[in-house]
């Protein structure tokens, strides 16, 4: 079977697009959604007329699987997704208690939900759940049965999950040019598998400072770059679609569906949404700058200003808008948020401005073919965090040391290979900017804003690997075995905070001796949270919705 990017990227694309299809349809206005509707169908039409000429112009990758490797790659994945706990069929993490009440609310209410008691509406990035919850509401209508919907909705879930990641790794598959079974187990393991060296961060704060292990390890500090299982795990509905979106952009030769992709993203992923438009700012910016220099800037606009792009911006982005201002949680300011958040924002602005000076630098002297840009990027990196140190040690020290097990360890390795790739050097400053950004009242920017940025990291260190493939055959040992060495021991370090996540989803069901510890005791958003529990709902829900531009003028 032959598979290729162009083949692909229909399917992605309308998987990208159907929450946003269901959102606008079941939550807005008729006079509203019906002509917003027929320009969504219209962009995806040009997205695809701009792939058919892509793919002429262009050799695009293509690689040939066997149907054993797709029945194989399809099972994995069914399996994956079942202990994540999607289907309601298996141990569920902490965090699936709020997710099974907004996907339930979903089914068992009238679109848009509205909590007529609280005098409130459930907003939140709602789209992964839209299709699913969709089908689930359309056996509720027809069987007044809230359990048999919710049984069918679950399942509608799991189905749906399962086929945005299979869509997600083949596309991956194809980038990697993953053409031969050892490449395709390399790349399908190490993409399950991928996380910052969490176990010694754990280890290292266990001795010294005698904190005891979490059973949840990536909280051994207080902030946090999600492994891939973490991600499945806990924010399956932000995640799936991100990775979805972050390899449409990188096997985009041009950037004629850029902000077609970022708007889309926002149904369901909003915070994942701005650490992937950090990514396309910057290639954008290069390309402009080439462009400029061979004067074709005008191309490039022409490439910018595609129909898709204009009629998402000008549809889409101010009803999304619209709909996250509302939410109780964006507006909560800095006295609400929690003590250990409120940082020195003098050191984090200064940090911040020399990390993305450095970077500019860097590229701009790289362009030029200066061979000082390496020297001038980590010059100017390591001079930020002097300087802020000098303001809060107390930051620097764990800023630090978080950065580097998650993050510049893996980059480190893959240096060399990639020292000229613009990629390389934003995931490098998206990095180190996400911990120091705080919103609401956790640490979610840097938790979620980072997900592209883990990704592609996870796809240089694959490729690192297979562009090195015959390293390890070397029979002396040289700068290049000893480098993939070590790569394959840290990725076999981070893969233990993935096990972690597994063996306790094992350890809970042996405890409480049955199979589905589904977790589900918030059941409805519609709901009084008192005492030790107020405010449970207040990320999920807008107070005094009638008040709001949205819900008066948008909404149904």
């Amino acid at each position: 079977m032959s598979i290729s990017y162009s083949k692909l990227k229909k399917t992605a694309y309308f998987c990208l697009l159907l929450p946003s299809l269901v959102f606008v349809l079941g939550f807005l206005r008729w006079y509203i959604a019906v002509p917003v509707t027929v320009l969504l169908i219209a962009a995806y039409i040009f997205t695809l007329r701009d792939t058919k000429k892509e793919s002429e112009l262009y050799c695009e990758k293509e690689i040939s699987l066997t149907k054993k490797q797709l029945g194989a790659l399809i099972g994995v994945v069914m399996i994956w997704c079942f202990l994540s706990g999607l289907g309601n069929w298996y141990y569920q993490s902490g965090d699936w208690s709020a997710r099974n009440a907004i996907f339930r609310d979903l089914i068992r209410f009238e679109w848009p939900v509205i909590y007529s008691a609280k005098n409130a509406a459930l907003v939140y990035y709602i789209g992964y759940w839209l299709p699913p919850a969709l089908i689930g509401k359309m056996f509720y209508g027809i069987t007044a049965d809230l359990d048999v919907a919710w049984v069918v909705g679950n399942f509608a879930l799991w189905v749906w999950s399962v086929i945005c990641v299979v869509v997600v790794i083949l596309m991956v598959l194809v980038f990697l040019n993953a053409n031969t079974y050892k490449r395709f187990k390399t790349a399908l393991i190490i993409f399950i598998a991928f996380s910052g060296l969490d176990i010694i961060g754990t280890l290292v704060m266990r001795t010294f400072y005698g904190v005891p292990m979490p059973n949840h390890i990536e909280w051994w500090t207080y902030f946090q770059f999600s492994s891939m299982i973490t991600c499945l795990f806990w924010v399956f509905n932000q995640a799936i679609l991100s990775w979805m979106a972050t390899i449409c952009f990188i096997s985009e030769k041009k950037v004629r569906n850029y902000a077609f992709i970022i708007v889309l993203m926002l149904s369901s992923a909003p915070l994942p949404a701005v650490g992937l438009a950090l990514y396309m700012l910057g290639v954008a910016v290069l390309k402009l700058y080439k462009a400029i220099r061979e004067k074709e800037h005008k191309a490039f606009f022409g490439d910018v200003l595609t129909p898709q792009n204009v009629i998402l911006v000008l549809t889409l982005l101010p009803i999304y808008f619209f709909y996250y201002k509302t939410n109780v949680a964006v507006n909560v300011g800095q006295l609400d948020q929690p003590e250990f958040l409120v940082r020195d924002r003098l050191a984090m602005w200064i940090m911040i401005s020399l990390i993305a000076t450095s970077a500019i630098l860097c590229i701009v002297l790289k362009l030029a073919k200066k061979r000082i840009a390496e020297a001038v990027f980590f010059t100017c990196f390591v001079t930020a965090i002097f300087i802020c140190s000098i303001f809060n040690l107390k930051i620097a020290r764990g800023y630090l040391s978080f950065l580097l097990l998650e993050g510049v360890i893996y980059l480190f390795f893959i240096w060399r290979d990639n020292r000229r790739e613009p990629l390389f050097y934003l995931t490098w400053v998206i990095m180190a900017i996400c911990p120091l950004i705080t919103v609401g009242t956790s640490v979610d920017f840097c938790m979620r804003a980072s997900i592209p940025a883990v990704f592609i990291l996870m796809l240089l260190c694959i490729k690192y690997l297979f562009d090195h493939e015959n390293a390890l055959s070397v029979k002396k040992f040289n700068l290049e075995t000893v480098t993939v060495c070590l790569l394959i021991v840290a990725l076999s370090i981070g893969a233990i905070t993935g096990a972690r996540e597994i063996l306790r989803g094992i350890d809970t069901i042996r405890a409480e001796e049955h199979l589905a510890v589904v977790n589900d005791w918030t059941y409805s958003m519609n709901r009084f949270f008192t005492g030790s529990l107020e405010g449970t709902d207040r990320n999920f829900i807008a107070n005094d919705y009638t008040k709001t531009f949205f819900f008066r003028y948008l909404a149904k």
